[in-house]
């Protein structure tokens, strides 16, 4: 949860968010602010925003400070273990099989894996310190396409969800034999797809194994998020670990 403070200095305010507990949607500074000030910075405010020992911020993405007044600074203080995570894609579905009456079998398309988010957005000028992390979310895999051997049809199989934490791809179970559903995205690395005889594969997920895939046979991945996206502002780290893209 959020705790707050006001500090008056000569000629610049200075704000104080905190972050305590772990978070799963997206955290927004200025929706923040709002609700535990009651009014919206200004041009020239500075606000500090403290996350934590060992808090993970999953979202997409995992921090905005988009809609900032330009001219205010956001300088974010990661505590040890600390991470802000972009959310990973989902994997696609795998293809499925339908039997038409009087026309016969018909297979359906898997589905791509969606993008990874990123995990920081800029609204102004800012700076992480600490000892924490930012890793991007990375794409989920595609699903897998269908595969008949003689009067057998195999749905595809589902795409692995990215790193982090993406959702996997259900294997496809219509009319067929239904494939396998892929696995979800960790922390720490992306979901494999799901694998089984005859049924062609979901791409894996991505992370920190390796990029995310296409489905055998079927469906794109997902793209990477970035690690940070600027907007044109400027972004300075120290002491932290930056897993992806600074755009």
């Amino acid at each position: 949860m959020a705790f707050n403070s006001i500090i008056a200095s000569v000629g610049r305010r200075s704000f104080r968010l905190e972050i305590s507990g772990d978070l799963t949607s997206s955290y927004n500074v200025l929706s923040e602010f709002q609700s535990v000030y009651g009014f919206a910075p200004l041009g020239g405010d500075l606000i500090n925003l403290f996350i934590a020992d060992g808090v993970n911020i999953t979202g997409n993405p995992g921090i905005s400070g988009v809609g900032l007044p330009a001219l205010a600074e956001l300088a974010i203080h990661l505590g040890t273990g600390a991470n802000i995570l972009g959310q990973g894609g989902r994997g696609g579905n795998g293809s499925s099989w339908i039997f038409v009456d009087g026309v016969g079998w018909h297979a359906t398309s898997s589905s791509a894996g969606t993008n990874g988010s990123d995990a920081l957005q800029l609204g102004c000028v800012t700076s992480v310190d600490g000892s924490g992390t930012i890793v991007n979310g990375f794409g989920g895999g595609g699903g897998g396409g269908p595969n008949a051997t003689g009067s057998s049809h195999y749905a595809g199989n589902g795409g692995g969800g990215g790193q982090s934490l993406g959702v996997q791809g259900s294997g496809g179970n219509l009319d067929g034999l239904a494939g396998t559903d892929g696995n979800p995205g960790t922390t720490t690395d992306g979901g494999l797809g799901g694998v089984s005889a005859n049924h062609f594969s979901g791409g894996r997920g991505g992370g920190s194994g390796g990029a995310a895939t296409s489905g055998t046979s079927g469906s794109s991945a997902g793209a990477d998020g970035n690690a940070v996206t600027t907007n044109g502002h400027a972004f300075t780290h120290t002491g932290v670990t930056v897993t992806g893209a600074i755009v």
